[in-house]
Protein backbone atom coordinates (compact mmCIF):
# COMPACT_ATOMS: atom_id res chain seq x y z
CA UNK A 1 0.00 0.00 0.00
CA UNK A 2 1.67 3.28 -1.33
CA UNK A 3 0.23 6.96 -1.45
CA UNK A 4 1.78 8.43 -4.75
CA UNK A 5 -0.33 12.05 -3.87
CA UNK A 6 -2.30 14.37 -1.60
CA UNK A 7 -4.79 16.86 -2.22
CA UNK A 8 -4.75 19.60 -1.00
CA UNK A 9 -1.25 19.82 0.58
CA UNK A 10 -1.89 22.74 2.16
CA UNK A 11 -5.03 23.81 4.13
CA UNK A 12 -7.18 26.20 6.91
CA UNK A 13 -6.80 25.40 9.97
CA UNK A 14 -10.27 26.80 10.89
CA UNK A 15 -11.82 24.91 8.20
CA UNK A 16 -13.41 21.75 7.68
CA UNK A 17 -12.24 20.20 3.67
CA UNK A 18 -11.55 17.26 1.90
CA UNK A 19 -8.08 15.46 1.40
CA UNK A 20 -7.91 13.10 -1.56
CA UNK A 21 -5.09 10.44 -1.06
CA UNK A 22 -3.99 8.91 -4.18
CA UNK A 23 -2.00 6.02 -4.40
CA UNK A 24 -2.15 1.65 -4.51
CA UNK A 25 -3.78 -1.03 -2.92
CA UNK A 26 -5.81 0.76 -0.53
CA UNK A 27 -8.62 -2.04 -0.88
CA UNK A 28 -12.45 -0.97 -0.58
CA UNK A 29 -13.62 -1.62 2.53
CA UNK A 30 -13.84 1.54 4.26
CA UNK A 31 -14.26 -0.05 7.89
CA UNK A 32 -10.77 -1.24 7.19
CA UNK A 33 -9.20 1.92 6.38
CA UNK A 34 -7.53 4.81 8.78
CA UNK A 35 -6.21 8.26 7.94
CA UNK A 36 -4.40 10.00 10.67
CA UNK A 37 -2.13 13.58 10.27
CA UNK A 38 0.74 13.12 12.85
CA UNK A 39 2.76 15.67 13.71
CA UNK A 40 5.52 16.00 16.61
CA UNK A 41 3.19 17.82 18.97
CA UNK A 42 -0.52 16.55 17.45
CA UNK A 43 -2.40 14.28 16.09
CA UNK A 44 -5.39 13.85 13.97
CA UNK A 45 -7.97 11.01 12.86
CA UNK A 46 -9.53 11.62 10.23
CA UNK A 47 -13.22 10.76 8.80
CA UNK A 48 -13.11 8.38 5.86
CA UNK A 49 -16.01 8.66 3.95
CA UNK A 50 -14.91 6.85 0.18
CA UNK A 51 -12.37 4.39 -0.37
CA UNK A 52 -11.74 2.53 -3.79
CA UNK A 53 -8.30 0.61 -4.48
CA UNK A 54 -6.61 3.87 -5.81
CA UNK A 55 -8.31 6.54 -3.75
CA UNK A 56 -9.46 7.60 -0.38
CA UNK A 57 -11.65 10.66 0.49
CA UNK A 58 -11.19 12.42 4.12
CA UNK A 59 -12.19 15.21 5.85
CA UNK A 60 -9.83 17.38 7.33
CA UNK A 61 -10.97 18.72 10.26
CA UNK A 62 -8.88 21.39 11.04
CA UNK A 63 -6.39 21.77 13.80
CA UNK A 64 -2.97 23.84 15.23
CA UNK A 65 -0.50 25.36 12.32
CA UNK A 66 2.04 23.54 11.08
CA UNK A 67 3.28 20.51 8.92
CA UNK A 68 2.08 16.62 9.53
CA UNK A 69 2.99 13.73 7.82
CA UNK A 70 -0.61 11.59 6.40
CA UNK A 71 -0.45 8.01 7.05
CA UNK A 72 -2.68 5.24 5.70
CA UNK A 73 -3.47 2.20 8.05
CA UNK A 74 -5.02 -0.51 6.43
CA UNK A 75 -6.31 -3.61 8.82
CA UNK A 76 -5.72 -5.87 5.27
CA UNK A 77 -3.02 -4.21 3.85
CA UNK A 78 -0.69 -2.80 6.43
CA UNK A 79 0.28 1.23 6.50
CA UNK A 80 1.79 3.43 4.25
CA UNK A 81 5.36 5.32 4.54
CA UNK A 82 6.13 8.60 5.56
CA UNK A 83 7.83 10.68 2.64
CA UNK A 84 7.35 13.67 0.90
CA UNK A 85 4.49 13.35 -0.64
CA UNK A 86 2.27 12.91 2.33
CA UNK A 87 2.90 16.21 3.97
CA UNK A 88 0.11 18.46 4.96
CA UNK A 89 0.67 21.14 6.02
CA UNK A 90 -2.28 23.36 8.28
CA UNK A 91 -1.20 27.55 7.91
CA UNK A 92 -3.12 30.32 8.05
CA UNK A 93 -1.49 34.10 6.86
CA UNK A 94 -2.52 37.65 8.12
CA UNK A 95 -1.23 40.19 5.59
CA UNK A 96 -2.86 42.86 6.53
CA UNK A 97 -5.41 44.93 9.34
CA UNK A 98 -6.96 48.00 8.06
CA UNK A 99 -7.81 49.60 11.61
CA UNK A 100 -5.20 49.68 14.28
CA UNK A 101 -6.93 52.74 16.27
CA UNK A 102 -10.32 53.15 17.37
CA UNK A 103 -12.82 54.18 19.70
CA UNK A 104 -12.35 52.35 23.14
CA UNK A 105 -16.32 52.00 22.95
CA UNK A 106 -16.14 49.12 20.05
CA UNK A 107 -17.95 49.31 17.26
CA UNK A 108 -14.92 50.19 15.26
CA UNK A 109 -15.23 47.93 11.63
CA UNK A 110 -11.94 45.76 11.60
CA UNK A 111 -11.12 44.06 8.28
CA UNK A 112 -8.41 40.92 8.11
CA UNK A 113 -7.10 40.45 5.19
CA UNK A 114 -5.25 37.06 3.95
CA UNK A 115 -5.33 32.94 3.54
CA UNK A 116 -7.01 30.11 4.67
CA UNK A 117 -10.17 31.95 6.28
CA UNK A 118 -13.31 30.10 6.47
CA UNK A 119 -16.54 31.48 4.36
CA UNK A 120 -18.22 30.15 7.11
CA UNK A 121 -18.75 32.92 9.74
CA UNK A 122 -19.02 31.06 12.95
CA UNK A 123 -15.57 29.07 12.34
CA UNK A 124 -13.94 32.25 12.47
CA UNK A 125 -13.36 33.11 15.90
CA UNK A 126 -11.60 36.49 15.94
CA UNK A 127 -10.59 38.18 19.52
CA UNK A 128 -8.43 41.47 19.94
CA UNK A 129 -5.88 41.12 22.94
CA UNK A 130 -6.40 44.19 25.15
CA UNK A 131 -3.84 42.63 27.76
CA UNK A 132 -2.15 39.72 28.21
CA UNK A 133 -4.22 36.77 28.57
CA UNK A 134 -7.49 38.87 28.01
CA UNK A 135 -9.31 38.99 24.78
CA UNK A 136 -12.36 40.24 23.94
CA UNK A 137 -14.49 39.24 21.02
CA UNK A 138 -14.51 41.02 17.29
CA UNK A 139 -17.98 39.73 15.67
CA UNK A 140 -17.46 38.31 12.60
CA UNK A 141 -19.99 40.42 9.95
CA UNK A 142 -18.65 39.02 6.90
CA UNK A 143 -16.15 36.65 5.68
CA UNK A 144 -14.57 35.16 2.77
CA UNK A 145 -11.30 32.70 2.44
CA UNK A 146 -9.14 35.66 2.01
CA UNK A 147 -11.52 38.58 4.40
CA UNK A 148 -12.73 38.45 7.21
CA UNK A 149 -14.97 41.97 8.10
CA UNK A 150 -15.70 42.06 12.12
CA UNK A 151 -16.77 44.71 14.77
CA UNK A 152 -15.41 45.25 17.97
CA UNK A 153 -16.57 45.02 21.38
CA UNK A 154 -16.02 47.96 23.74
CA UNK A 155 -12.45 48.79 24.87
CA UNK A 156 -10.93 46.75 22.32
CA UNK A 157 -8.67 49.36 20.50
CA UNK A 158 -6.35 51.19 23.45
CA UNK A 159 -3.40 49.04 24.71
CA UNK A 160 -4.40 46.21 22.38
CA UNK A 161 -1.58 43.19 22.14
CA UNK A 162 -2.72 41.23 19.02
CA UNK A 163 -5.32 39.56 16.89
CA UNK A 164 -6.23 36.04 17.40
CA UNK A 165 -7.85 33.50 14.85
CA UNK A 166 -9.93 30.45 16.96
CA UNK A 167 -7.12 31.52 19.73
CA UNK A 168 -3.97 31.26 17.36
CA UNK A 169 -1.94 34.72 18.04
CA UNK A 170 -1.70 35.91 14.61
CA UNK A 171 -0.42 39.52 14.48
CA UNK A 172 0.80 41.62 17.28
CA UNK A 173 -0.12 44.98 16.96
CA UNK A 174 2.29 48.20 17.86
Amino acid sequence: MTITEISPKDGSPIKKQDLTITGTNFGTDKSAISVTLISTAKTYDLSVWKVTDTEIIAVLPGGDLGEYDVKVKSTANGETEVSDKTKFTYSLTITKVDVKTGSIFGGNTLTITGTNFSIIKSENVVNVAVFVNNKLPCNVVSCTTTEIVCTTSGQLMENRQGIYLDNKALVTLT
